[in-house]
């Protein structure tokens, strides 16, 4: 079982399995695992997991006996009796009445004698372990419960606590790549030989069929045989440069039908092994299809004139918009006028430098 445990680091649904071998390792009808943090007025419940049995029927009578209401999970009893295997002998007087209530409410659940541990984990948290037996049996639990829990324990607590940080990592790569998903330059990340290991969005898009750069059998490649070692040779160059301070980006351009990528290579040195490549790409198809309103906020121009911006960032003329638009070309040129006012700049070359330049063009527009 010790084994076992550790394989619920990373795959938490197997704690229900182990908690089963657990039952009929010791005897008992029902086997929880808590994560109990201690906060400044009150016991909180981080997670939890049970065997078959218990989850089972977890929406009947679990919440009233694992809960915070459960006297059981009390500050100055976690505080008293860590580390070390309890019964409710030790947790409770005899005649306490939130004793007597627990054991009404455990019967009612078919529930009888219990047996626990708490693990000490980081800060005031701690794992925590409870087994019943089953009500109305008559019998404790024997001699070899409390062994076989105190063997246990710490295993447990330290599976448990690299569980919660594993989820904890996991949840924030999550979050990281949808960041970087909301990014217009495409990023992809790969290693010395071209091998792909992280992409964004926009470079999973990018690396569609019909792109001048691709994927094949999961190793970067361009639309030409010469593109492809010219590519692979950039990568290594990139890779067998990291680390060494002060290393330029590595720069390659790879065309297909008139459609041209530009791409920067910089290796960085990996901890767990070979040095990887970050590659960020930009696409001469790519429109800058920054929403109007984007303009109006960063710019403080007015609707008509922020619509002018968006056309002359997407490459559009003054002529073409005023056309889309349905209004005259001199209608137009004084909204040019008005925003180069507004903006400081003195030209529409100028103005368009800046639109380009801002964070609003490296927003990847939702479903884009």
């Amino acid at each position: 079982m010790v084994l076992d445990v550790y394989r619920c680091v990373e795959q938490p649904q197997r704690w229900q399995g182990w908690l089963d071998s657990l039952c009929e390792q010791t005897g008992a009808h029902s086997a929880v695992l808590q994560l109990i943090e201690l906060q400044a007025d009150a016991v909180h419940i981080v997670w939890q997991a049970g065997d078959t049995r218990t989850s089972r029927l977890q929406h009947q009578r679990a919440g009233r006996l694992t809960g915070v209401g459960n006297p059981r999970v009390d500050r100055r009893r976690i505080l008293r009796h860590a580390n070390r295997v309890v019964s409710d002998d030790d947790l409770f007087e005899r005649d306490d009445p939130g004793r007597q209530a627990l054991q009404q409410a455990l019967a009612q659940a078919g529930l009888g004698a219990f047996l626990g541990h708490l693990v000490a984990q980081e800060g005031e948290r701690y794992i925590g372990i409870a087994l019943h037996r089953e009500a109305g049996t008559g019998d404790g639990f024997d001699h070899s419960a409390p062994a076989c829990l105190t063997a246990l324990a710490p295993h447990v607590g330290q599976a448990a606590g690299l569980g919660q940080r594993w989820q904890h990592a996991q949840s924030q790569a999550r979050q990281l790549q949808a960041h970087l998903d909301l990014l217009r330059c495409a990023a992809v990340v790969c290693d010395e030989a071209g091998a792909v290991q992280w992409t964004n969005r926009s470079a999973r898009q990018l690396l569609q069929a019909g792109s001048p750069l691709g994927v094949q059998a999961g190793l970067l490649r361009g639309a030409q045989p010469a593109q492809t070692a010219q590519l692979r040779q950039e990568i290594a160059a990139a890779a067998r440069a990291a680390g060494i301070a002060d290393s330029a980006p590595r720069w390659l351009a790879l065309e297909r039908d008139g459609r041209s990528l530009h791409i920067a290579l910089q290796g960085q040195p990996a901890d767990d092994g070979p040095a990887r490549v970050l590659l960020m790409i930009t696409d001469s198809r790519s429109l800058v299809d920054t929403p109007a309103d984007t303009w109006c906020q960063l710019l403080g121009v007015t609707p008509a004139e922020a619509r002018l911006v968006a056309a002359l960032a997407q490459g559009r003329t003054l002529e073409a918009h005023a056309a889309q638009r349905g209004v005259s070309l001199g209608t137009v040129r004084n909204q040019l006028k008005q925003v180069l006012a507004k903006t400081g700049t003195t030209r529409q070359a100028e103005l368009v430098r800046l639109a380009l330049g801002s964070a609003a063009a490296q927003w990847q527009a939702a479903g884009g």
